[in-house]
């Protein structure tokens, strides 16, 4: 896994990931809690140069990809 050039530390809102997978063509975002988001170019896994996500930034990101959605009652 290579380190994306073209993206940068500014911005880790998910509207903002989105507009940096946009510009470099990817066709995958990877948000993972413990490491730093992850892009797909042309199948090729590269790594956005920001700080590892946590839980509850993948939690946050996943309820703006889901707005309409209720959050579980019991989470394990």
């Amino acid at each position: 896994m290579s380190t994306c050039t073209r993206c940068t530390q500014s911005g880790t809102k998910l509207t903002s990931l989105l507009k940096k997978a946009v510009t470099v063509n990817a066709s995958d975002l990877i948000l993972t809690a413990g490491a730093p988001p992850s892009l797909r170019i042309v199948n090729e896994l590269q790594r956005i140069s920001a700080p590892p996500l946590t839980p509850a930034d993948c939690e946050v990101y996943a309820r703006e990809m889901m707005p309409d959605q209720k959050p579980r009652e019991n989470q394990e």
